[in-house]
């Protein structure tokens, strides 16, 4: 795909968000305090989930949606507690589950569930 529009694409987004960093661009999401925000983003995500299926449609937005504001709220506990630092979110869906069971925020067979449930949705 390189030279191609999508090459083009990904470099005007790259940019695109280059530009917003150290930005608040969002009101109310507080970049100081790492567990605050990813708290609020899960908060924001469940706003927005709502919302569209308050209006009958986008279930497969909907549903990402809610399993990732379950991901933020549980990296918000991994940071709270010290299990990890602001760099180390960048988990895969189900690695935050195994994660959050190896600090025995709940089971493994909980997690497991957790991450069956992902990915048959």
């Amino acid at each position: 795909m390189d030279n191609s529009y999508v090459d083009e694409s990904l470099s005007a987004a790259e940019d695109a968000f280059r530009d917003t960093r150290g930005q608040n661009v969002e009101a109310g999401l507080d970049t100081r305090d790492e567990t605050t925000v990813q708290l609020r983003k899960a908060c924001r995500l469940l706003t927005a989930a709502r919302t569209l299926q308050e209006q009958n449609g986008y279930y497969t937005v909907v549903i990402e949606a809610s399993f990732v504001a379950i991901e933020r709220s549980i990296q918000a506990f991994l940071l709270e507690r010290g299990y990890a630092e602001p760099e180390d979110l960048r988990y895969g869906h189900t690695e935050v589950y195994k994660r959050a069971a190896a600090v025995n925020l709940f089971s493994p067979e909980f997690g497991d569930r957790l991450a069956e449930h992902w990915a048959q949705n």
